[in-house]
C-alpha cells in the first residue's frame, strides 16, 4: 500500500486558495472526505462543504487538537497569516505537514511529474498540454493555476482546475514565487517558459530567479527532458546549452517558429518539415507558441514512455499518416475547442454589445503582451486595470508604465487602486495610483483614475459614450468579482 492510500483524514489549511483547493479535489475525487479551514467563505469553500466536508472559518490549534488529521496540508500564505497556530499545533503534534508544492509531491511522487514553470504562460501552457496528454489518451493527472470547463462533471459544472487520472504522468503547474516549486523532487519533464523578476517580495534581483530555475533544473530524472525557452534570438526560441543529456534542443526540434509566419498561417512545421494545422480561437501569437509548446512535450513524453517509440517516430515522419491518425484528430479537435481557463483571456459577457473579457495580467510584460494580441483582432479598447501588489508595482513602476503606451491614440485606461497583499505588503510600500495614472498620462494614454469599486459602473458609462469596441480588465483578482457581479446584475436587469 502506498504512503499516500494511508490520509484517511487529512486537513487542508487554506482550502479556498487556487493551490490548496487542488488538494481538495484529489481527495473528493478518491472519495475521501477532508477537514479544511479559511479565513472567509466563498462560493467553492460552500460547494466543498455541501458535498460532505467540514470547512472551518476561524483558523486555530483548536480546529487541529479537534479534528486530530493524518495529515495537514497548507497554503504558504499561512505562514504569517491567521493560520499559522494550525500549522504550529499540526507540527506539535507530530502530523505530517506539507506546504504547497510539497503536498502535490507527496501525493504524486509515483507518478511521471510533468512540470511547467515560468513567469508568464503556465496556466495557458498547462491546461493545453492536459487536454492534448487527456486527448491522446494518456489519462493524465493535472493540476492547473486555474479552472478549465474541460474538467468540468457534476459537482463543478463551471469547470476545475484539477483532474485525476489513471495513466502515469501527473502534468503540475510549476510556481516559483519562493521557490516553491523545489518541492517537486523528481521531475520527468520540464517546461521553462521564461524567467523574469515577478516577485520582489521573495527574489531580490534576476540572479536569484535564475539560480531558483537552475536548482529546479537539478530534479530533473536522468531518463527525463528538458524544455527551456528562456533565451531568446531574434523570432526564435533558442536553447541555452545545458548539461542535462535529454535537454531538449528548441530550434533543433522545431524548424519553424517564426511567429509572424505561424500568426498569419496558423501552421506549425515539425522535423522532417511536416506542416500540422492546427486551429484555435486563443488570441495573440504568444499563445500559438504555447500550442507549439504543449504539443512538444506531449511528444517528447509520448517517445519516451511508448514500448513502440520507434514507430511513433515512423508515424510522425509521415506527414499523411500521422495527419490522419486518430491520436493526431483528437489532438486537434481538444486545441480548437479550448477557450482559454479562467482570467485568461476570458469573455465574461458584453455591454451595449461591446465584449468585456478578463485577463489576470499582472506583470508589465504581461500587460504588454496581452494588448498587442487584443489590438490583433480590436481597434479601440478600454482598459481597466487594477495593479497586484505594492511591492511588484514599486520594483517595476518604470514598466507598468511603459507597457501602456501601446494605447495611444487607439484607448482608454482606467486605473484603480493597487491592490495589497494580506501577508506580502506593507503600508510602508503603498504606491499611489494617481500618481501613476499622472505618470502613464505622459506618454499620451488617455488615463482616467477612480479610487473605488463603486465607481465600476461609472466606467461603464464612460466607455458607452466613447467609440470603443473592447473592455478587457487586467490585473489582481478582486476587481475581477465586482465586475462579473456588474455584468450579472446587467444580465438579470435585461431578463426582469
Amino acid at each position: 500500500m502506498k504512503k499516500t492510500d494511508l490520509y484517511k483524514k487529512p486537513f487542508i489549511s487554506g482550502v479556498g486558495g487556487s493551490g490548496m483547493s487542488n488538494i481538495a479535489h484529489f481527495f473528493l475525487e478518491k472519495g475521501i472526505k477532508f477537514f479544511g479551514s479559511d479565513i472567509k467563505k466563498t462560493l467553492l469553500t460552500e460547494k466543498f462543504e455541501k458535498l460532505g466536508n467540514k470547512i472551518f472559518y476561524k483558523q486555530t490549534g483548536e480546529n487541529i487538537k479537534k479534528v486530530q488529521p493524518d495529515a495537514f496540508f497548507y497554503s504558504q500564505a499561512i505562514e504569517n497569516g491567521e493560520g499559522k497556530s494550525e500549522l504550529e499545533e499540526a507540527k506539535k503534534l507530530g502530523i505530517p505537514c506539507f506546504k504547497n508544492a510539497e503536498g502535490y509531491f507527496e501525493l504524486f511522487k509515483d507518478k511521471k511529474i510533468i512540470a511547467i514553470s515560468g513567469a508568464h504562460g503556465k496556466t495557458t501552457t498547462t491546461a493545453l498540454t492536459s487536454i492534448i496528454f487527456e486527448a491522446a489518451g494518456l489519462d493524465p493527472t493535472c493540476i492547473i493555476g486555474a479552472p478549465i470547463k474541460e474538467f468540468a462533471d457534476k459537482n463543478f459544472p463551471e469547470g476545475k482546475s484539477f483532474r485525476l487520472g489513471k495513466g502515469d504522468f501527473v502534468i503540475i503547474e510549476a510556481c516559483e514565487y519562493n521557490r516553491q516549486f523545489l518541492a517537486l523532487k523528481k521531475i520527468f519533464g520540464l517546461v521553462i517558459l521564461n524567467i523574469e523578476h515577478d516577485h520582489p517580495d521573495c527574489y531580490k534581483d534576476i540572479e536569484e530567479v535564475k539560480e531558483a530555475f537552475s536548482e529546479l533544473e537539478k530534479n530533473i530524472e536522468k531518463d527525463g527532458f528538458l524544455i527551456d525557452l528562456s533565451i531568446k534570438k531574434k523570432r526564435f526560441f533558442i536553447l541555452e546549452e545545458k548539461k542535462h543529456r535529454n535537454s531538449v534542443h528548441f530550434k533543433s526540434l522545431f524548424s519553424l517558429l517564426e511567429l509572424e509566419s505561424i500568426a498569419k498561417n496558423k501552421e506549425i512545421k515539425l522535423p522532417p518539415d511536416i506542416l500540422l494545422d492546427f486551429k484555435t480561437t486563443l488570441i495573440g501569437k504568444h499563445n500559438l507558441s504555447n500550442i507549439c509548446i504543449s504539443f512538444i512535450t506531449f511528444l517528447e513524453s509520448a517517445m519516451r514512455v511508448s514500448k513502440k517509440s520507434s514507430n511513433f517516430l515512423k508515424e510522425i515522419a509521415s506527414e499523411k499518416k500521422f495527419r490522419n491518425s486518430k491520436i493526431f484528430t483528437s489532438i486537434k479537435k481538444s486545441i480548437s475547442n479550448f477557450s482559454g481557463a479562467n482570467r485568461r483571456q476570458e469573455l465574461i459577457g458584453y455591454f451595449d454589445k461591446i465584449p468585456i473579457y478578463d485577463d489576470y495580467a499582472h506583470h508589465p510584460t504581461q500587460v504588454k503582451v496581452t494588448l498587442e494580441a487584443f489590438f490583433e483582432h480590436f481597434k479601440k479598447i478600454a482598459v481597466i486595470f487594477e495593479s497586484h501588489q505594492y511591492k511588484r508595482t514599486k520594483e517595476l513602476y518604470k514598466d507598468f508604465i511603459e507597457s501602456f503606451e501601446i494605447l495611444k491614440n487607439q484607448g482608454k485606461l482606467f486605473l484603480f487602486p493597487v491592490y495589497k497583499v494580506p501577508g506580502r505588503d506593507e503600508d510602508s510600500d503603498f504606491i499611489d495610483h494617481r500618481k501613476m495614472g499622472e505618470d502613464i498620462k505622459k506618454t499620451g494614454v488617455d488615463v482616467q483614475t477612480f479610487d473605488s469599486y463603486d465607481d465600476i459602473p461609472k466606467v461603464f458609462e464612460k466607455v458607452s459614450k466613447a467609440s470603443l469596441d473592447c473592455i478587457l480588465n487586467l490585473g489582481a483578482g478582486p476587481i475581477s468579482g465586482k465586475i462579473r457581479e456588474f455584468v450579472q446584475e446587467m444580465l438579470n436587469s435585461v431578463k426582469n
